[in-house]
């Protein structure tokens, strides 16, 4: 479902991708910034937001950028790159105007709301030969990266379960619009953080044909899904726990895998957001360092437990990648067919939370699979 990037054959390999951001709170400012900013052959020349503080802020860290606070005059700034990084209700109507505008398109994540409306947006990114992009950084994680060192290299034997968590504790919920009820806010840790953990297990084991379940408030009764577990059953018959909670006070092992012939677990979480929140630069030589390991036991003669380095992230490969799609030189670092296959796990799982059942799904190789 990829385009045929016709148009981008026309690009220069040495072009610089000129980039408009919109929107500068969390994601712009800490997530998005920093790493275009980091990004050789991409830049950033205009920003949009509204609010007087984030301009001053977008304006320090962008100098040469235009600072825009109407969506049709940043996307009237002759840019090839628009990135969603607004609240999550901006998500598709910013990036069907933007792909109308014929600029490629990366959007934070959730992208849309439902599989459908994934598919109405790769359809029309199609139509006008552009890349639209989920912005699945975690794809790049260190702890994420080292669980694939550990699948490919056989240590542990054939994985048969995984579990994956994101687990935070803000056990006073803030009542903006992630934590918002209301379906256009796209509120709740099943769209949040359930986007990431199960594009991760897309990745590493294929794709899942039913799930599981549960999803609910717990810190308050008027607020989204806070609290969200999913068992989910891949093709290949490995069994992938996915949670996702903002009610945890203990910290959770991020991942744990079991195999046939030993388990591998890593207990903390890649630390490369924090560093870019804490004021970090992407091209800061600790960026993507992690000073804990991946514990594993095998079995020899007897057990044998150990711990490896993790791999580096290189949160900084998600638009070294965008930017050798959009020149035509190399595919999206996140094929929209993944986007919509994870898209419709989520749907599944949301289901299945309400119903009590399990959501059986129609089995769809990804990219990655």
């Amino acid at each position: 479902m990829a385009a045929d990037l016709g148009l981008a054959g026309m690009w220069w390999t040495c072009a610089v991708l000129q980039t408009v951001l919109l929107g500068y709170g969390l994601a712009g400012e800490y997530f998005h910034g920093p790493l275009l900013a980091a990004t050789e052959g991409v830049e950033v020349v205009g920003v949009l937001t509204t609010n007087p503080e984030r301009q001053e802020r977008a304006k320090r860290n962008f100098p040469d950028a235009v600072i825009h606070t109407d969506l049709a005059t940043a996307l009237d700034s002759g840019a090839d790159l628009a990135v969603v990084a607004g609240a999550n209700i901006t998500h598709v109507p910013q990036a069907q105007t933007a792909l109308a505008a014929g600029m490629h398109v990366v959007v934070d994540k959730p992208l849309a709301p439902t599989a459908d409306s994934v598919r109405e947006l790769a359809a029309q990114a199609v139509a006008a030969d552009r890349h639209i992009i989920a912005f699945q950084n975690r794809r790049w994680d260190s702890d994420f990266l080292t669980v694939q060192r550990v699948r490919d290299s056989g240590a542990i034997g054939d994985i048969h379960r995984f579990e994956s968590r994101f687990g935070k504790w803000v056990p006073t919920p803030k009542r903006l619009w992630r934590d918002s009820t209301a379906p256009e806010n796209m509120g709740g840790n099943l769209y949040d953080l359930g986007a990431h953990v199960v594009d991760q297990a897309l990745v590493l084991f294929g794709p899942i044909t039913s799930v599981t379940a549960h999803a609910r408030p717990v810190r308050a009764t008027d607020i989204a899904d806070d609290d969200v577990v999913i068992v989910a059953q891949h093709a290949n018959g490995i069994v992938s726990y996915l949670v996702g909670t903002t009610a945890a006070a203990y910290t959770l092992p991020r991942f744990l895998a079991l195999g046939t012939r030993g388990s591998a677990r890593i207990d903390l979480t890649d630390t490369q957001e924090a560093y870019l929140c804490n004021g970090g630069s992407a091209n800061d030589p600790a960026f993507g360092l992690e000073e804990h390991g991946v514990h594993l036991r095998t079995k020899g003669s007897d057990y044998i437990e150990f711990t490896e380095p993790l791999e580096r992230g290189e949160w900084r490969m998600f638009y070294t990648k965008v930017r050798d799609a959009a020149r035509g030189d190399a595919p999206s670092p996140v094929p929209i067919e993944d986007t919509i296959l994870a898209a419709t796990v989520i749907d599944a799982a949301r289901e299945s939370a309400a119903t009590g059942r399990s959501v059986a799904i129609s089995a769809t190789p990804t990219s990655s699979s």
